[in-house]
């Protein structure tokens, strides 16, 4: 098996997001001292982590002209990515008392992670299939 270093760059990247956004719900979940501060810390850590990976995979793609978001993982990815990015959004619009439904952030913040988890599912597949 052969591992470039961009698909390993590109795996430990998103798997630290999907690690980081599951101990971030489960911080904001169990509360604690101090919840809010360390809840925002990691989710936003695994955030930047996953835009890290993406950009890793989608660079070396386009170095390669690889064609991009043509399998069901790079799609589901995307829509990952994109939730991870917007579910803070929507926590700061909570917080700042722009959006008063504190639901549509926690709704989010679960389907980011099924994304994600879904992504990672069609890789793995996709990689050892």
């Amino acid at each position: 098996m052969n591992l470039s270093i961009q698909l390993v760059g590109h795996f430990s990247f998103m798997g630290l997001m999907i690690i980081l956004i599951i101990i971030g719900i489960t911080k904001a979940h169990n509360r604690g001292s101090n919840w809010l501060n360390i809840h925002r810390r990691i989710v936003i850590t695994g955030v930047v982590s996953g835009i890290i990976g993406f950009l890793i995979m989608a660079l070396y793609k386009l170095s390669k002209a690889y064609p991009h978001f043509t399998s069901n993982h790079s799609k589901g990815g995307l829509l990952a990515l994109i939730l991870a990015v917007i579910t803070p959004i929507f926590g700061i619009m909570v917080m700042k008392k722009i959006l008063k439904q504190k639901l549509v952030h926690k709704i989010s913040g679960v389907f980011t992670l099924i994304f994600c988890i879904l992504a990672l599912s069609f890789g793995i597949l996709k990689f050892f299939g």
